[in-house]
């Protein structure tokens, strides 16, 4: 039975975790900070604390002429490989009708730089949902250019150091820009069995032992 047991505990350990990680800002700022970062390198400059907004968002007034981000907290960074093929989504307006189209989201991790860039400005005078997949496409590209492999993008999330969402909307030192209901969503990978098919594999495995134990008994 032994035998059934460890391979029953081998078969449960591959069952993969797949929460969400979701930011609402109904009590506070939950560990967003404000960043500037010069483009084309995105070296981060200051950092700063949002405004939290007690109806259940966080702001951040542009500072100067570097572009501005939010800067997520340690729950978005790390190994995020499970959110591959995923999307991580918000919500956002701007004070100012948007009239610069920049980095929309950034990826820092394993010494590359990815960004993704929309076509249109995507933000607008009242909130408006947002979300990007989290998988090589059209609109992301290294920073600076250049098309990014699957390899290289499960690299970088595989190991994410930053991330930030867009908080430039518009061309000038004025805007103040929030977000809301930021979420990090997972999809199940292709090729990784369904939570009910390791349920039935991990009996099946149980049962295997139990039957070779018995054997050996007789």
């Amino acid at each position: 039975m032994r035998l059934g047991i460890v391979l029953l505990a081998s078969v449960v350990s591959l069952s993969p975790a797949w929460a969400d990680v979701v930011s609402n800002f109904d009590l506070d700022a939950q560990g967003w900070t404000g960043i500037t970062a010069d483009l084309p390198g995105y070296t981060m400059g200051a950092v700063y604390a949002p405004t939290y907004v007690p109806a259940g968002y966080i702001t951040i007034t542009d500072p100067n002429s570097s572009d501005t981000f939010f800067r997520a907290p340690a729950a978005y960074r790390g190994n995020l490989l499970q959110y591959r093929g995923g999307t991580l989504s918000w919500l956002t307006f701007s004070d100012y009708a948007p009239n610069y189209i920049g980095p929309l989201v950034v990826l820092k991790g394993a010494g590359m730089t990815l960004v993704y860039t929309p076509t249109t400005q995507l933000s607008s005078t009242s909130f408006t949902p947002l979300s990007v997949t989290l998988a090589p496409g059209t609109n992301w590209a290294h920073a600076g250019g250049g098309a990014i492999s699957v390899a290289q993008f499960n690299t970088v999330l595989g190991s994410v150091d930053e991330l930030w969402l867009n908080a430039e909307t518009y061309f000038g030192v004025v805007e103040t820009v929030a977000i809301d209901d930021v979420l990090l969503h997972s999809v199940l990978p292709v090729g990784v069995p369904e939570p009910v098919e390791l349920s039935l594999l991990a009996l099946s495995v149980a049962g295997a032992g139990l039957a070779r134990w018995r054997r050996v008994r007789v």
